[in-house]
């Protein structure tokens, strides 16, 4: 049943979108490079920043809501607002492109990157795949955007007959260590900054 209280405003062009709708009910579109907002009635929300990013990733898989309401968007390697050339950005619940937010495989020139899947797990870390970055496999990124080093060490060290058990513990005392440092230098020092 289709819902007239709904009346899209803009009207949604034939093409191809995509929607996420927000825990407000408000719902944010895709389309023809651009993102931009809808109010539960359909109507454009001027509150939200809208966002100008050609080459959008419209497919589902190509971008990806996360439960605090930021979203993350791909290109195939575009211009973000005519500014600086970005692969992946995070836009802020109210649009708007989240600078706490950089890519650490962002392209270099326009169409360089291209990504065929985004998603995102219960800790806010990225998968990603595509053609154009450093690996053609499955990749995973901490929720700053920097690559998870920690995904790559393993699988090396598996990758390279490594004994599963003989890394773990391994890792567990390079973490011990680092822990045990990083008390050491707090107690003999007025402020400490690391990270584990």
């Amino acid at each position: 049943v289709v819902d007239p209280g709904f009346v899209p405003n803009p009207p949604l062009k034939a093409q191809t979108f995509g929607a996420v709708r927000q825990p407000s009910g408000k719902v944010v579109i895709l389309q023809a490079g651009k993102v931009f907002r809808l109010h539960s009635n359909g109507a454009l929300d001027p509150s939200y920043s809208e966002t100008a990013f050609p080459g959008l990733g419209l497919e589902n898989g190509r971008y990806s809501a996360a439960p605090d309401g930021n979203l993350f968007v791909s290109s195939n390697t575009s211009k973000i607002n005519d500014g600086e050339l970005r692969t992946i950005v995070r836009l802020l619940p109210d649009g708007g492109v989240d600078p706490a937010f950089k890519f650490a495989q962002d392209g270099t020139s326009a169409g360089s990157r291209t990504p065929t899947f985004l998603g995102q797990d219960g800790l806010g870390r990225l998968y990603l795949q595509g053609s154009g970055f450093a690996a053609s496999q499955l990749q995973r990124f901490l929720p700053s955007g920097l690559l998870d080093f920690f995904d790559v060490l393993l699988k090396y060290l598996l990758d390279h007959g490594h004994d599963p058990c003989g890394i773990v513990r391994v890792l567990a005392l390079a973490v011990t260590t680092t822990i045990g440092m990083a008390a050491e230098m707090r107690a003999s020092n007025d402020l400490s900054i690391f990270q584990v």
